[in-house]
């Protein structure tokens, strides 16, 4: 004959066995750092790669090669003449439009200027501008521009001065040919 007592000890066993089973196993230490990284871990690293290519402090012969305003522009397709963004880095404001995407911007901070280049931080981007040559379509530029914009690097190639007016992109003439698509 078998005693309440006896079977309460083995039905405590079977439910701390189901509950132990159906808890979620502790998460290891090699499986915490296979997550992905947040944008602002990934920003961080983008931006210190970007430093670190930048080099050292500039002397007065280089800053003079970052003066001034900048155009820039970046697409899917290095075959492509037309960019899939542009940038516009002007003294008192930035400007970084992507097709579809609407415009950002911000007041750019104080220009860092470096052995290899120059880097400004103009509201939620971080721009960086360095002298050599770029390939864009069937031109070349002057200079690389790299824009750090939520989590996301954009690289492409720049010139030096504004563009004054509005320049006519694929997706600025889009609705004038939704009609006849």
């Amino acid at each position: 004959m078998r005693t309440p007592i006896r079977g309460l000890g083995f039905g405590a066993a079977i439910l701390a066995l189901a509950l132990f089973g159906c808890s979620p196993p502790a998460q290891r230490h090699d499986e915490a750092s296979s997550t992905p990284p947040t944008n602002e871990e990934r920003e961080a690293a983008l931006s210190a790669q970007q430093l670190a290519a930048l080099g050292g402090p500039a002397d007065a012969a280089t800053q003079a090669n970052y003066s001034g305003d900048f155009q820039a522009s970046g697409g899917l397709d290095s075959d492509s003449d037309e960019g899939a963004w542009e940038l516009s880095l002007l003294s008192d404001y930035a400007q970084f439009t992507r097709p579809g995407l609407g415009d950002d911007g911000g007041i750019p901070g104080e220009r860092q200027y470096h052995q290899h280049g120059m880097r400004v931080v103009a509201g939620p981007l971080t721009i960086t501008i360095m002298q050599q040559p770029c390939q864009a379509g069937s031109t070349t530029q002057p200079y690389v521009a790299h824009v750090l914009f939520e989590g996301v690097a954009y690289d492409g190639c720049a010139r030096r001065g504004a563009q004054q007016g509005e320049r006519p992109t694929w997706a600025s003439v889009l609705p004038d040919l939704i009609p006849a698509i």
